[in-house]
């Protein structure tokens, strides 16, 4: 889903797209409360808002408080709950910490797969945010094995010119390349 903070960001507004959605937190807690599923809602924008402005710390201290908010309101099996750890996974990333990176991606998947099935477009995006991790965090195998599935699936489902499709060849031919790369200083 597209937000006026998302468009600002795309525009390289990135100050104003935090202004922006530090007043929609404002607002919304103030008039539905803080535990508002709109109001998570609210938050967990106003954290992507501060990892597409630079600020990881910002985004990862309140990712991890809107996980905590979602899970205890929602349940740890609500689809906005698992968005929020699908958000959380990529803030570790960001911050460097590879490991809960991909501890919380391999969660996202498992939950995607059970509620949602494996053909639906989220868990396709789960998938390909795995195979991502698996390559930052040096398991180039793994990393290549998932990206070709990702793309198989999704020439299948979405077809060979859309978006995500072209997406995940991009993501194999860099994954090919990492191994390729691998072996190439492995044997020299």
């Amino acid at each position: 889903m597209y937000t006026v903070s998302h468009s600002l960001t795309e525009a390289g507004l990135y100050q104003q797209a935090i202004e922006y959605d530090e007043t929609t937190v404002r607002l919304t807690s103030s008039i539905l409360g803080p535990h508002h599923p709109n109001t998570l809602s609210a938050r967990n924008n106003l954290a992507v808002s501060y990892r597409n402005a630079g600020r990881v710390q910002d985004a990862l201290d309140l990712g991890k408080r809107v996980l905590a908010e979602r899970e205890r309101t929602l349940g740890p099996h609500h689809p906005d709950t698992i968005t929020a750890r699908h958000n959380l996974a990529g803030f570790y990333g960001d911050a460097g910490r590879v490991q809960d990176a991909l501890d919380l991606r391999e969660q996202v998947l498992a939950e995607r797969e059970r509620i949602q099935g494996t053909d639906h477009p989220h868990t396709l995006t789960a998938r390909h945010n795995l195979a991502t991790s698996y390559r930052d965090a040096g398991r180039l195998q793994d990393a290549l094995d998932l990206s070709e599935q990702v793309l198989a699936e999704r020439e299948r489902i979405l077809g060979p010119d859309h978006p995500d499709t072209i997406t995940a060849r991009h993501n194999l031919a860099d994954a090919r390349r990492a191994v390729a790369e691998a072996l190439h200083d492995r044997d020299t």
